[in-house]
């Protein structure tokens, strides 16, 4: 995967596209893969961000609001789940399961 101004860029081994993914997605992804069940993903997701020093933004400014910080991280990884994950699946960048 490759650094593009913040964003990773993953590479399908089936069809040589690249998929870039933002910093919450490619932590998510990772997590995933080490087995985190997807009811933990968010809160699993953002504690591993805020150890990287990573915080969640609105409207350009970190969330101050633990709960509403953890509120948006679910829905993030939420959206990134159900839609993001099923592509990944498909172009062979994440395993099924």
């Amino acid at each position: 995967a490759a650094r593009l101004s913040g964003r990773i860029s993953t590479r399908s081994p089936q069809t040589g596209v690249s998929l870039p993914l933002d910093s919450i997605d490619a932590v998510a992804l990772a997590k995933l893969e080490e087995g985190t069940p997807p009811a933990k993903l968010a809160d699993v997701a953002g504690e591993e961000l805020l150890s990287r020093g990573i915080r969640i933004n609105k409207d350009g400014q970190p969330i101050a609001d633990p709960k509403e910080a953890a509120a948006r991280m679910t829905e993030i990884v939420g959206r990134f789940v159900s839609h993001q994950v099923p592509l990944l699946i498909r172009f062979g960048i994440a395993k099924p399961g």
